[in-house]
């Protein structure tokens, strides 16, 4: 709420001005509060498959799919916070047989920073 407010007051600034008085420094400011959180938002979310795709190889699985689950957490409904995230997902073991089970991603404190996962097993 607060960027939304800052953006729409440069953008009114910047549109009432002309180009030699606009202070070109804020609104490079004002695009890099709107672009930073996308991009390591971004960033995250590679590091988070990267560390589905370390973990699945470590137990000797493939992924076939997740799903973010926003509402149902299933066994972690009580044990998570809201700085991990919780997958449905579904992997294929060495036997060949299809899985599926509830990952959690990240720490109760640090989130998606902290590279640790929890698999329960449906």
């Amino acid at each position: 709420m607060v960027r939304m407010v800052l953006v729409l007051v440069v953008l009114t600034a910047a549109w009432q001005l002309t180009p030699n008085e606009i202070h070109w420094p804020w609104l490079w400011i004002a695009a890099g509060v709107l672009i930073l959180p996308s991009v390591l938002s971004n960033i995250l979310q590679m590091r988070v498959a990267a560390q589905m795709d370390r973990w699945a190889a470590s137990q000797g699985l493939t992924l076939r799919g997740f799903e973010l689950e926003v509402f149902k957490k299933g066994p972690f409904t009580w044990t998570t916070s809201d700085c991990q995230r919780v997958l449905r997902i579904t992997a294929i073991d060495g036997d060949k047989k299809l899985r599926k089970g509830w990952m959690v991603v990240g720490d109760w404190n640090l989130g998606l920073l902290w590279p640790k996962i929890r698999v329960r097993w449906d």
